[in-house]
């Protein structure tokens, strides 16, 4: 699946987060996928701040309405992470993982919401 807006959070010169689209309607919606926050930078504001940038270039790119994002089960940050930010869960899905049974999240939220969001985030502790 072809991948857009591909994004890098930089504290300092490094990355700390990451996140791209995969799929987009323009002026509906734009899902975003492999949303990777580095573990020292979680808890201080980079999920928000890379996915209010996802929010702001997905309305500039495609007018959209809506972002989505899904989570796996096992995915314990990113299912508290989400509501967190605003999203909110409206469908789940069974998949297999490993031969293993397991679901599969799909949340949604306001993009002109979760564009408004940006905060600077807190450096790691050292």
């Amino acid at each position: 699946m072809p991948r857009a807006l591909n994004t890098v959070l930089l504290a300092d010169g490094a990355p700390v987060a990451f996140a791209n689209c995969y799929r987009h309607t323009p002026g509906e919606c734009a899902m975003i996928g492999n949303v990777i926050v580095a573990p020292a930078w979680r808890g201080r504001g980079a999920a928000r701040a890379l996915l209010a940038a996802m929010a702001q270039q997905a309305i500039a790119h495609w007018q959209v309405r809506e972002l989505g994002v899904s989570c796996f089960n096992g995915n314990v940050a990113g299912l508290l992470c989400y509501p967190a930010l605003g999203f909110v869960p409206h469908a789940v899905e069974a998949r297999q993982r490993d031969g293993q049974p397991v679901a599969l999240l799909h949340f949604r939220a306001s993009a002109a919401a979760l564009a408004a969001t940006v905060e600077p985030c807190s450096p790691p502790a050292v």
